[in-house]
């Protein structure tokens, strides 16, 4: 890995997502101290979906969520009531509960066919909002998760958007799957100042130990994800962190008094 990182492993999932909250509003803040508004691009699964359960009960009453704009890294092709929507699911569980106006939500319109339509029109509007706030390259945080096969986003291996080098979002068959998806690609990706991966479970294990070895040959799609300006954090539980060969990384690593691995800004 080439560019700069945090990693953070917590004991189990809810001390997991409890540091991913904490620092999530500490760069919220940071950000806050040269601009008006933040720009975040959530992303589905159950880990998302647990972290925003907790944002929503113990972080509800922060002042920081009236001058943040959401967005969505990646969506299935269904109506936003659907159990399966990104979109939906942070609505239900974050947005909702919150009170956040409408007017800074920023949903996939999944409803235009075909979905290229749909792709079109999301990266139309991410650009006239980028150019709206003077010509930013990119989101100020942006959430990511990993598959078991490696893919990030809706960007699975060897299908085609992963490859795309000019479009921001594209409609992406996954044959895997026999279903389209709307994604970000690496080039809109790659331009977010930061970067929160979150992944848990013991499922999640075997294909984080790969992504984390020096000597994987394959080229996940997860690699290829590397802020050009920005950093990636990383956040783990110790069942998806039980493959990772922390030797290459010592003495870096260390632990803190709530029984967290951190290793910061190793290049």
């Amino acid at each position: 890995m080439k560019y700069v990182f945090d990693l953070i492993v917590a004991k189990d999932r809810e001390r997991m997502v409890a540091a991913a909250a904490c620092d999530f509003f500490v760069e919220i803040r940071r950000f806050l101290e040269s601009k008006e508004c933040v720009s975040v691009a959530l992303a589905g699964g159950s880990t998302p979906r647990d972290f925003y359960r907790y944002l929503a009960a113990h972080h509800a009453d922060r002042p920081e969520w009236r001058k943040m704009d959401f967005f969505w890294s990646d969506e299935r092709t269904v109506e936003m009531e659907h159990p399966d929507s990104n979109a939906g699911l942070a609505l239900r569980e974050l947005l909702n509960p919150l009170g956040i106006d409408k007017e800074r939500i920023f949903a996939v319109p999944v409803a235009l066919e075909p979905f290229s339509h749909a792709a079109r029109s999301y990266e139309n509007t991410l650009r006239k909002y980028f150019k709206s706030r003077g010509g930013e390259k990119g989101f100020d945080l942006l959430f990511l998760g990993v598959g078991q096969d490696g893919h990030t986003a809706s960007l699975f291996p060897d299908s085609e958007a992963l490859k795309d080098e000019t479009r921001w979002v594209a409609d992406n068959w996954v044959e895997k799957l026999a279903n389209w998806r709307i994604t970000f690609t690496l080039p809109l990706i790659n331009r977010s100042k930061v970067i929160f991966i979150l992944a848990s479970g013991e499922d999640k294990a075997e294909i984080i130990g790969r992504v984390w070895s020096s000597t994987a040959s394959t080229d996940y799609p997860i690699q290829r994800v590397a802020p050009r300006e920005g950093r990636i954090c990383w956040y783990l539980d110790r069942a998806a962190a039980a493959k990772i060969p922390l030797d290459q990384y010592r003495p870096a690593f260390g632990t803190d008094g709530a029984g967290e691995w951190r290793l910061g800004g190793f290049p």
